[in-house]
């Protein structure tokens, strides 16, 4: 064997990588076990890189990898990442019940599919696939420290897990609620949250919501109570036979709405969207007898036109008087206030993803 050319070819590899350091000494320890890999960690452009499965399973997690695609999906009880081999931008979803997504030192609300770009892309090194363990950690979510004099990364997981089934978030200034207050989540074999709790400070249930889902975890009911375990709320989905969202409904004590989704054929695109809103406990002062409003909206993609109309009802709900039918050129701006007003729910995803609204 040729010694020289495989030293050469080494080091050449080394380069192209920007590996400075194979990290053989460094230990990572998750909330201070010292996890165990199959292949040490390596240093790329002075980040850690460390086996997939090895991390996400200490961190609670279910891995999926699509070979095809070279793409990474970490399913965690709190949150959904998505990555690519040699690509610098990770996608990060909050989980239905969970109400933060953390990009490095930023803190984002739910209901934002949050882009983080990181330092080092995930590769593949020897079949082994590898990602840089701070931004991932960070994002699901944990802390990360490095421990300069011992040589090892330290990641602090910034929930508890309960049991096999249940996981407890502590929560402080940081996530804008109360030191004392926390969230308790439980969640099914597929890592499904099926309830979600919200603990005041004295200890007591704030506010409780229930989740099922079908047999592609797709969430198609949800329900949620107040303190008393009166209903405040319930949202139910329908799914076409490629888990897009073609229906939804939100009902609450005091407005419903119900949606229509129509695609663009093969694609997640959406062609059509009608829009039912109603409010219950509408009043006019000139118009005692008006007791609710219906508003609708049809908005075509396709021919970038928006219509709109409305109708006022009694007690009875009889109709009491109508407004006409406007129609109106669909320009971003008018989709963006039009959705921000009228859509939640999983819908809303469904079109921000879309128009990164």
């Amino acid at each position: 064997m040729n010694w020289k050319k495989v030293i050469f070819l080494s080091l050449l590899l080394a380069i192209i990588l920007g590996v400075s350091a194979q990290a053989k000494d460094i230990a990572i320890y998750v909330d201070n076990t010292q996890i165990e890999t199959e292949v040490p960690p390596v240093l790329i452009n002075g980040r850690t890189m460390v086996p997939l499965r090895a991390v996400c399973e200490a961190m609670d997690c279910q891995v999926e990898w699509d070979g095809e695609n070279e793409e990474i999906t970490i399913k965690h009880p709190l949150m959904l990442v998505r990555m690519k081999i040699n690509s610098y931008y990770m996608k990060a979803t909050s989980s239905r019940a969970y109400t933060y997504v953390y990009a490095g030192d930023s803190v984002k609300s739910s209901r934002e599919n949050v882009t983080i770009k990181m330092d080092v892309p995930p590769i593949l090194l020897d079949d082994r696939t590898m990602v840089p363990l701070r931004a991932v950690a960070e994002a699901l979510p944990a802390q990360v420290e490095w421990d300069g004099q011992n040589e090892r990364v330290l990641v602090t997981k910034q929930y508890a897990k309960q049991g096999s089934n249940t996981i407890v978030r502590e929560l402080g200034e940081e996530t804008g609620m109360q030191a004392g207050e926390r969230h308790e989540y439980n969640f099914d074999e597929n890592n499904n949250i099926t309830k979600w709790r919200y603990y005041g400070t004295n200890g007591k249930i704030k506010q409780e919501t229930s989740y099922r889902y079908d047999t592609n975890n797709n969430c198609v009911f949800e329900e949620a109570t107040n303190r008393n375990g009166d209903l405040v709320r319930t949202e139910k989905y329908t799914y076409d036979e490629q888990n897009r969202i073609v229906g939804a409904e939100y009902l609450t004590d005091s407005i419903d709405y119900v949606y229509d989704c129509v695609y663009q054929a093969n694609t997640a695109e959406l062609k059509e969207l009608e829009i039912c809103w109603k409010d219950n406990s509408f009043s006019i002062i000139d118009q005692p007898e008006v007791k609710s409003v219906e508003r609708n909206y049809h908005l075509d993609f396709e021919t970038q036109q928006v219509v709109s109309w409305g109708t006022f009802y009694d007690k009875n709900g009889d109709i009491v008087d109508t407004y006409g039918r406007t129609q109106e050129t669909l320009t971003i701006e008018k989709i963006r206030n039009i959705l921000r007003s009228n859509v939640v729910g999983d819908l809303w995803d469904v079109v921000e993803s879309q128009f990164e609204l």
